[in-house]
């Protein structure tokens, strides 16, 4: 049978890409109706994001073991 059930790992994305569709609504608003002014090279609450990237380095072994080539 087939487990539907998200692993921790899972939950833990979607519970992170909903707090940032949060804080980028929000931004998304407020430039909207401020056009004339530039928004800064990071946010307030981008100091402490805990966001990294998944995929593997370029000269990294990780890409082979999963099963995947990455053309640089």
């Amino acid at each position: 049978m087939i487990d539907f059930q998200l692993t921790p790992a899972d939950e833990n994305v979607l519970s992170t890409a909903h707090e940032q569709a949060l804080i980028g609504q929000r931004y998304a608003r407020y430039y909207d109706k401020h056009e004339d002014e530039l928004e800064p090279e990071e946010f307030p609450e981008a100091k402490g994001c805990r966001i990294r990237s998944r995929w593997p380095k370029k000269d990294s072994t990780e890409a082979a073991a999963r099963g995947f080539s990455i053309r640089w």
